[in-house]
């Protein structure tokens, strides 16, 4: 009869399941990671924007950039509109977010840290690394492909610039 009481009221599985569906950021489930979210202030709702090439031309002093002017039959005229949407962050990419936003919450913001975290982040995907643009701001280089998640993420903690490597 004592077993089977302390069977019932013992806390074990409860404090395993807590661990691993709340506490533990890597194994966190989506309430756990809404939890997470809402200690460092980030929300799961990310605006991605999508920035295509147009169609345009280009006077002699100006230098294209990111990819812009565009020749005829490859990219549409310009629109005036900006597309971008508002997207709702998967447990992964949510997760992602999360640990890059605890990161500029705690970090000196020197070269090595940053890229220090850049690997942490984006392990198993390739080469990324902080570099110094010289004009007060940081360049982000990735020798991948990023996913545009992986761009919001970082332009909305405007952790560093973007450019392709």
């Amino acid at each position: 009869m004592i077993a089977t009481f302390e069977q019932a009221v013992s806390l074990e599985r409860f404090t395993d399941t807590f661990l691993t569906a709340l506490w533990d950021i890597e194994t966190a489930q989506t309430y756990g990671l809404d939890i997470w979210g809402k200690i460092v202030d980030v929300s799961r709702y990310l605006t991605v924007e999508d920035t295509p090439d147009y169609l345009g031309f280009d006077e002699v002093e100006i230098t294209a950039i990111d990819g812009y002017p565009q020749p005829f039959d490859v990219s549409p005229f310009y629109a005036g509109l900006q597309p971008s949407s508002v997207v709702r962050l998967t447990d992964d990419a949510y997760r992602k977010l999360i640990r890059a936003k605890a990161f500029s919450n705690i970090t000196d913001a020197t070269i090595p840290s940053v890229n220090r975290f850049l690997r942490i982040l984006f392990t198993d995907r390739g080469k990324v690394y902080c570099t110094d643009g010289w004009d007060m701001a940081m360049n982000i280089v990735f020798e991948f492909p990023p996913t545009p998640s992986d761009l919001a993420i970082l332009k909305t903690l405007a952790l560093c610039r973007y450019r392709a490597g």
